[in-house]
């Protein structure tokens, strides 16, 4: 039962929204990836435990924009945009939401819904990668950084050789907030170059 999750408990008892909140935390005690006054970018924000820990981390300077198709709770300092970044035009309309300003780090604790035939989870996954990496190319500011999970699977090499082909560095994490029987894992890339 998942209330027998310590995390779970713990997010109850500190008001905070999901449980993947102290998977953020613990990637950024880790990867030191949020500063004061960032402009962060969250897809596939709900419910926001993310996003709660963004604001947190980057100051009454700071902004959030979070994205997705399903509605978020309002936030303070957390501007929602619904949409579904799986599409292009949905991407593309990120662009007149956020304005001119760029983005200074990007995360995405989004995945697929699963099918259980592998050829079409596959396929779903990579759509999803692709989508991922065009926003940054949309949106994110040299040098930026972006977080997002990923299964590990026979495509994984080719996923971080993807990502490397963007950043500077792409490390792989597996944080202690995620389910131990999940094949869940985090990209944490940093200097965006393109």
């Amino acid at each position: 039962m998942q209330d027998s999750d310590g995390f779970v408990r713990e997010a109850v008892r500190l008001g905070v929204r999901s449980r993947s909140y102290f998977k953020i935390q613990e990637i950024d005690l880790r990867f030191n990836l949020f500063s004061l006054n960032q402009t962060v970018l969250d897809l596939g924000a709900s419910p926001g435990g993310w996003c709660q820990y963004a604001v947190s981390r980057i100051g009454s300077g700071g902004k959030v924009y979070a994205v997705d198709v399903l509605e978020l709770k309002p936030l303070e300092q957390v501007h929602f945009i619904r949409s579904n970044i799986t599409e292009q035009q949905s991407r593309k309309n990120l662009l007149p939401a956020i304005g001119s300003q760029k983005i200074d780090l990007i995360l995405s604790d989004m995945a697929p819904n699963l099918t259980g035939i592998s050829s079409v989870d596959s396929k779903n996954f990579s759509e999803l990668y692709e989508a991922i990496f065009d926003v940054c190319d949309l949106v994110l500011a040299k040098g930026g950084a972006l977080v997002f999970k990923f299964f590990q699977d026979q495509d994984s090499v080719k996923l971080k050789r993807e990502c490397e082909s963007r950043f500077a560095t792409c490390a792989v994490f597996k944080p202690k907030a995620s389910r131990s029987r999940s094949q869940e894992s985090y990209m944490i890339a940093n200097r965006y170059s393109l």
